[in-house]
């Protein structure tokens, strides 16, 4: 009688954890798919300049953060983000304005990724 308890709770067991296997595969889809969406629609909006070269716009990429998650960031000028995003003081004086590009693409990833992962997981 304690085998067949102990097979049924090893083999419940088993399930939960293929289950959790599969659950986390499809989160960790949902949720890439998403950060790659959002670095997209930044790159869209983001200031770009005439001159030659690596320009701020084309930098917006992902990588995953080590934990689970992923990270949309500029690996070409990351400095750049807050002052563009934010506006900044002149040499000379004055105010350069803000272009928010990176906020709007955020509220969409916020808004968006609970559906989606709920929409993989089904």
């Amino acid at each position: 009688m304690a085998d067949n308890k102990k097979t049924i709770g090893a083999e419940l067991a088993e399930i939960l954890d293929d289950f959790e296997k599969d659950l986390r595969k499809e989160t960790d889809k949902a949720v890439k798919k998403v950060a790659k969406e959002t670095a997209a629609k930044i790159k869209d909006k983001a200031p770009r300049t005439k001159t030659a070269g690596r320009h701020y716009a084309d930098g917006w990429t992902v990588k995953a953060d080590g934990y689970g998650g992923y990270v949309v960031y500029n690996q070409y000028k990351p400095q750049l983000t807050h002052l563009l995003e934010k506006g900044h003081a002149k040499v000379n004086g004055g105010r350069v304005e803000g272009q928010e590009h990176i906020k709007p693409a955020e509220d969409w990833a916020a808004s968006v990724i609970v559906e989606r992962v709920k929409r993989e997981v089904e």
